[in-house]
C-alpha cells in the first residue's frame, strides 16, 4: 500500500515539475519575442485593427519587444523618454520580421492587400487662400480653392487644384492699365512627404499650371480695351498636413508662382480712327499661402 503511495506521489511530483517547466519555458519564449521593422514605415495603433488609431510610426530595421499576439497583430511595447514606462501598441504581422527567422519573405512579395501600412488613398479639400503679387501694381487677393489628390504612395502624392480671384490693377506704362484682372489657376503638382513626428507630415511640391485670365479696363473712353492673355505657368512649393481625425487633416499650403504672359490694346482715337498693339512680358509671378481642410477616403 505504501508503495502505491510512494509512486503516486511521485507521478504527481513529476507532472508538476512538467508543468512548471513547460511554463517557465513559454514566458522566457514570450518574454525575449522580439521583431523587426523590414518596411520603411510601419505604423503602430492602438487597437489590433486597421481601424485603431495610428499613436505612433516605425521605421525599417528597429526591433520592437512583443508581449503577444492577437490574430495577424502583435502586441509591442515602445519606450518612451519617461524611464521605467513603455506605451503599448499593435503592429500587423505583414510589415515585421521575427528576430532569428532565417527565411523571411521579400518585402516585395507581400500582397498588397495585406500591407495595411501601404495607404493609396484619395483626397478632396478646400482652402482659403491669399495671392500675393510679386509686381506691386498688381494688389493681393484672398479666395477660396478647392483641390484633389491622390496618393500614389506612403511618399508620392499628385494633387490638382483650382481657384478663382481678382485682383486689383493700379496701371502701369509698360503693362496693363488700371482695371480688373481676374485669374483662373488650374494645378498640377507631384509632392515628396516626409514624416515629421506623429500625426503630421511635411512636403515639397512642384508642377505646372494653365492660367485662364481676362481683364477688364476702368478707363473705358474711347472704347478702349485690353486682354491678358492666358498662359502655361510654374511653381514649387511645401506645406504641412496634420491628421487631428483618421480622415481629417488639416493642411497650410505655400507655392510661389512664375506666371508670365503678354496682352494687347486698342482704341478708337477721335481724329486718327482705331488704334491697337502689344504688351509684352505680363508679370503674374505670386506667392499663394492656403490653409484649409483635406478629407481621405
Amino acid at each position: 500500500m505504501w508503495m502505491k503511495k510512494f509512486f503516486l506521489r511521485k507521478e504527481i511530483c513529476v507532472f508538476v515539475a512538467l508543468v512548471l517547466f513547460l511554463s517557465a519555458v513559454s514566458f522566457s519564449q514570450t518574454e525575449d519575442l522580439k521583431i523587426r521593422v523590414r518596411v520603411r514605415r510601419a505604423n503602430v495603433r492602438e487597437q489590433p485593427n486597421i481601424e485603431g488609431e495610428i499613436i505612433a510610426v516605425v521605421k525599417r530595421g528597429q526591433i520592437l519587444q512583443a508581449d503577444g499576439k492577437e490574430g495577424e497583430w502583435y502586441l509591442v511595447r515602445l519606450s518612451l523618454r519617461l524611464e521605467g514606462y513603455a506605451l503599448p501598441g499593435y503592429i500587423h504581422e505583414s510589415v515585421v520580421q521575427v528576430v532569428g527567422e532565417e527565411k523571411v519573405q521579400p518585402e516585395t512579395k507581400v500582397p498588397k492587400r495585406r500591407l495595411e501600412e501601404r495607404p493609396v488613398k484619395f483626397g478632396v479639400g478646400l482652402l482659403y487662400e491669399t495671392s500675393i503679387f510679386y509686381d506691386e501694381n498688381y494688389t493681393s487677393a484672398s479666395h477660396f480653392k478647392g483641390h484633389f489628390s491622390y496618393r500614389v504612395t506612403e511618399e508620392f502624392s499628385l494633387e490638382l487644384s483650382v481657384s478663382y480671384f481678382k485682383a486689383k490693377v493700379e496701371g502701369s506704362s509698360l503693362g496693363l492699365s488700371e482695371g480688373d484682372l481676374s485669374v483662373i489657376p488650374v494645378q498640377m503638382s507631384i509632392q515628396k512627404r516626409f514624416f515629421l513626428y506623429e500625426k503630421t507630415f511635411f512636403y515639397v511640391s512642384g508642377g505646372i499650371g494653365y492660367y485662364f485670365n481676362s481683364f477688364s479696363v476702368e478707363d473705358t473712353s474711347m472704347s478702349r480695351e485690353e486682354e491678358a492673355e492666358s498662359t502655361l505657368g510654374f511653381h514649387v512649393g511645401g506645406g504641412v498636413e496634420y491628421f487631428f481625425k483618421k480622415n481629417l487633416a488639416l493642411k497650410l499650403d505655400v507655392k510661389y508662382c512664375f506666371v508670365s504672359t503678354s496682352g494687347s490694346w486698342s482704341y478708337i482715337d477721335p481724329v486718327t480712327g482705331p488704334e491697337s498693339g502689344q504688351i509684352d512680358d505680363i508679370k503674374l509671378n505670386s506667392l499663394l499661402v492656403g490653409i484649409g481642410i483635406t478629407f481621405f477616403f
